[in-house]
């Protein structure tokens, strides 16, 4: 994985999330298909790289929440950014302003890219205090966020 800074702390954690690197590299394919193909219109250029680069944003920025109801609710935001990602890339397909290798490219990235109470509810719990609830809850959340997400487990 790629480093991105030298500093280190309970608050950067989500830099060692296999989903936040993906989302990162997400981010850097569109960039790179959508500001190299020049038949795409500046607004639409700018919805996509927004929503791609909001998946990772979400990611971080739920990671540091103190609470796991604001931490539910940022990776429930980055879910609705990948999508949204994935379907301004289906319709740039349909409308033929990016190339199907481009889609193959972008959504076999996207496929990948899985945001799930496994990656993501291992970090958070790594980095739970006792401020954020009782094991219990934490139990009660668990199942419940496992079962409106597939279950992936990575995390480095």
């Amino acid at each position: 994985m790629e480093e991105y800074t030298k500093f280190r702390n309970e608050n950067r954690g989500y830099m060692k999330l296999r989903v936040w690197h993906k989302a990162i590299e997400l981010y850097k394919l569109v960039c790179r298909i959508v500001y190299k193909d020049n038949k795409i219109d500046f607004k639409l250029r700018a919805q996509i790289v927004d929503a791609a680069q909001s998946v990772s944003s979400n990611i971080s920025e739920g990671y540091s929440r103190r609470s796991i109801n604001e931490y539910i609710q940022q990776v429930y935001i980055a879910l609705g950014s990948l999508s949204e990602t994935l379907t301004r890339a289906v319709a740039f397909k349909a409308a033929e302003q990016i190339s199907p290798e481009q889609f193959t490219e972008l959504d076999t990235l996207h496929y990948g890219l899985r945001i799930t109470s496994g990656n993501c509810w291992s970090a958070w719990k790594k980095n739970a205090t006792t401020a954020r609830g009782s094991l219990g809850l934490q139990k009660i959340l668990k199942h419940s966020i496992r079962r409106k997400l597939r279950i992936d487990g990575s995390m480095e």
